[in-house]
């Protein structure tokens, strides 16, 4: 077998075990199993009774012109569906909810007063006070709750795993430091796909810089044209890979 015989079927070796190695990645992302994650994030809380530093001026609330509420909390939540997974219910046959309905849970909070949907993206909507209706909850999809309580402390929002079929419920609390963060290219994606993008990515770039590497040392022995092709295409395909680990990463 001729050099240039031997340099064409390495690199071809080379960009076949790539092809593979992407068709594994693709095939384990979209074969895994998805998982269904809400997570429930408090925006905000307010203490609406909260003395104002006003001499002379009194503030009392009361509820339904009868109950005086001492310390009136405002606390809004975010419920986002983080998973990959789709929640259904209401109006298919098979739903994602133990219930016809997912309820919510307050901790803290002595008295509920009231309990509203601010904004959604799901089509979600409140069939009595701490009932949330859904008919097809999509992965990023969200729904706003904002509450108001009496009590000494702001309350928390919760649901029970055991109310949403294989689900896990994580918790979290907004920060503004998190709002100028630029997000990386590679962040947009999904988890899973993310995972598997730099995996893919890493792989490539180590059996590309050995072919790299071992064309260079034979380029320099001989230097027929078909050789010559084979090296310029593997060259290409490393810095192809390159310039897109610095596109995800980088930006």
């Amino acid at each position: 077998m001729t050099d240039k015989n031997l340099i064409w079927n390495k690199t071809s070796a080379f960009v076949g075990i790539i092809a593979i190695v992407i068709t594994i990645g693709v095939s384990w992302y979209f074969n895994q199993e998805k998982s269904t994650i809400l997570n429930i994030e408090k925006v905000s809380e307010i203490l609406l009774t909260k003395p104002l530093d006003v001499e002379g001026l009194t503030v009392s609330y009361m509820f339904y012109d009868s109950i005086e509420v001492k310390n009136l909390w405002r606390t809004t939540f975010v419920i986002r569906n983080v998973g990959n997974k789709t929640i259904y219910g209401k109006g298919f046959p098979e739903q994602s909810i133990r219930q016809h309905y997912i309820p919510l849970f307050i901790e803290n909070g002595e008295r509920i007063l009231s309990a509203v949907i601010t904004n959604e993206n799901n089509g979600a909507f409140m069939l009595k006070p701490l009932q949330l209706i859904i008919s097809q909850w999509r992965p990023r999809e969200f729904v706003e709750i904002t509450i108001l309580t009496d009590g000494d402390n702001p309350p928390n929002l919760m649901i029970s795993d055991r109310e949403i079929k294989d689900s896990k419920i994580t918790y979290s609390v907004y920060s503004t430091e998190t709002i100028n963060e630029k997000q990386k290219l590679i962040e947009y994606f999904p988890k899973g796909v993310a995972n598997t993008l730099r995996w893919i990515i890493i792989l490539a770039m180590i059996f590309l810089s050995l072919g790299y590497f071992i064309m260079i040392k034979d380029n320099f022995k001989r230097e027929p044209k078909r050789q010559k092709i084979s090296f310029w295409i593997l060259h290409v395909f490393l810095w192809v890979i390159i310039f897109c680990s610095i596109l995800l990463w980088m930006f």
